[in-house]
C-alpha cells in the first residue's frame, strides 16, 4: 500500500504576507499535510480513516489486526501524524507498537 496525499486546497486563512513583502503574515490555522488517524479497534480487524489538516479524507478501509499488517501498513504515511483509538481490551498492544512512529497518539472511550 502507498500513501499518497492527494492535491488539498489551501488553509482559509492560510499564512500570507502583506502586499509589501514586509508586514507581519497572517497566522496559519490548518496545516493541510498534517495527517490524522482514527483507529476503531476490534479483535480482529483495526478500521482506519487518515485525514489531512483541512478535514479531507485520504484514505478509508480497514486491516487485521495483527503485527504483520500494522507494520507495512503505518511505515509509508508521511509524518508527521497523529492517531486516536478507543479503548478497548485490544488497544495497549497496538498502542504500544505505534507509539514510536507516533506524533502523538491518543486513547479514549466514549
Amino acid at each position: 500500500m502507498r500513501w499518497r496525499l492527494k492535491g488539498s486546497p489551501p488553509c482559509p486563512g492560510a499564512a500570507v504576507p502583506d502586499q509589501t513583502g514586509y508586514g507581519p503574515e497572517r497566522p496559519q490555522r490548518c496545516n493541510p499535510r498534517l495527517q490524522s488517524l482514527s483507529l476503531d479497534v476490534y479483535k480482529r480487524t483495526i478500521s482506519y480513516c487518515v485525514k489531512d489538516g483541512s478535514g479531507t479524507i485520504h484514505a478509508e478501509g480497514a486491516i487485521a489486526a495483527t503485527r504483520f499488517n500494522l507494520d507495512p501498513w503505518i511505515k509509508p504515511l508521511p509524518p508527521p501524524w497523529t492517531a486516536a483509538m478507543e479503548a478497548t481490551v485490544f488497544t495497549g498492544w497496538i498502542y504500544d507498537h505505534l507509539q514510536p512512529h507516533a506524533r502523538a497518539l491518543k486513547v479514549a472511550h466514549r
